[in-house]
C-alpha cells in the first residue's frame, strides 16, 4: 500500500506594499523584516495588518508631538539647568550618586534594547529630580528619541502643551528615577513601625518608575551618607 502523499504549503512571504510600510516605520534590518515574517506566518495576514497599522498611528504621534516636546524640554533646561555637582548639597550628592547608579543599570540592560528594538518611532521620557538632571543628561544625552524632564516639568507637558488624539497615546513612554522623602499613606505606618529611623536619620523612598508601574526601594540617609535597606514594595498600573 502506498502511503498517501503529505502536502505543505510554502510558507507565507510578506508582500511588497508590506516592505513598503516597514520601510517608511523603520523596519529595514533582516531581523526586524524577519520579526514580521514570523508574525505573518504564525498568525496570519490580519494580525499583521493590525499590528502594521497600530504602528503607523504611534508614529504618526511621534512626528506630531515629538518635536514640540524636544522644544518644550529645550526650554525646561534653560529655566531649570542642570546644576553641577559641585553645588549640590550633601543630601542632594546622594540623591545623585543613587540615581545615577540606577540609570546606568537601566541603560545597559536587556530590558532597554528591548524596548528600544520593539519600537521605531518612540520617544523616550527620563524623569528625575532636579538634583539629579545632570546625570540622566550625562547618561541618556545621546539619544536621539529622549528628553529629560522633573516630574514637575512632566505635569506641565501633560496639562499645558499635549493635546492627545485617540489614537496617539503611544508614541512615548516614561521612565522616572526619584526619590521622596516623605511616604504616602498606607506606607508611612508601615516603614515608621518596622523601620524606625534612629535620630539624626531619615528613611528616603527612591522610586524606579515606567509607563507600567514603579519598584519603591527603602534608603536610609544618616547625614553623610544613603545606604540601601530593602525594595518593599512593587506597584503595577
Amino acid at each position: 500500500m502506498i502511503p498517501p502523499r503529505k502536502f505543505s504549503l510554502p510558507d507565507a512571504d510578506l508582500n511588497q506594499d508590506v516592505f513598503v510600510k516597514l520601510a517608511r516605520l523603520g523596519y529595514v534590518t533582516p531581523a526586524d523584516v524577519q520579526k514580521f515574517r514570523n508574525l505573518l506566518q504564525k498568525n496570519g495576514e490580519i494580525p499583521l495588518l493590525n499590528e502594521l497599522a497600530r504602528l503607523e498611528q504611534i508614529a504618526q504621534g511621534y512626528s506630531k508631538w515629538f518635536p514640540r516636546l524636544r522644544v518644550f524640554a529645550a526650554a525646561c533646561r534653560r529655566q531649570l539647568p542642570a546644576p553641577f555637582l559641585c553645588d549640590l548639597a550633601p543630601a542632594e550628592r546622594e540623591e545623585h550618586r543613587i540615581l545615577r547608579a540606577k540609570m546606568t543599570d537601566f541603560i545597559t540592560s536587556e530590558g532597554c534594547h528591548r524596548l528600544f528594538d520593539c519600537i521605531q518611532k518612540m520617544a523616550i521620557i527620563f524623569v528625575t529630580t532636579p538634583a539629579a538632571l545632570g546625570a540622566a543628561e550625562e547618561v541618556f544625552g545621546r539619544i536621539d528619541s529622549g528628553v529629560v524632564l522633573t516630574e514637575e516639568e512632566l505635569q506641565r507637558w501633560f496639562s499645558e502643551v499635549y493635546e492627545p488624539a485617540s489614537y496617539d497615546h503611544w508614541w512615548y513612554w516614561i521612565k522616572s528615577w526619584t526619590v521622596v522623602r516623605e511616604f504616602d499613606a498606607p506606607y508611612s505606618e508601615i516603614i515608621n513601625r518596622d523601620y524606625p529611623a534612629p535620630e539624626g536619620s531619615e528613611n528616603w523612598d527612591v522610586v524606579s518608575g515606567s509607563s507600567g508601574g514603579a519598584v519603591h526601594d527603602l534608603w536610609r540617609w544618616n547625614g553623610t551618607r544613603a545606604e540601601f535597606i530593602e525594595s518593599y514594595c512593587i506597584d503595577t498600573y
